[in-house]
């Protein structure tokens, strides 16, 4: 993460923290990164689309344009699983 102040890497850390208690619960997390950057990268990018722990239905998904934001909320429920039983 860029700013490495003591209370972001505070929020930083207890961000992971709960991404691994999520992860540990069978718990799917999805993630929308924006970033002004077009292209961005380093640790910020990496911490992001690293909070989705599980192999599975979580997704981490990076944006800089403001009006994707939308649509990339509304693909979260195709990647989630559904079953109807009676």
């Amino acid at each position: 993460v860029a700013d490495t102040k003591p209370d972001t890497l505070v929020r930083v850390q207890k961000a992971m923290d709960e991404a691994d208690l999520a992860a540990a619960d069978g718990i799917d997390i999805f993630v929308i990164g924006f970033f002004r950057d077009p292209n961005p990268t380093g640790l910020s990018q990496s911490f992001l689309l690293n909070l989705s722990r599980n192999e599975g239905v979580g997704k981490g998904v990076l944006t800089n344009d403001s009006t994707q934001i939308g649509a990339l909320m509304k693909r979260i429920p195709q990647h989630i699983p559904v079953s109807i039983v009676r």
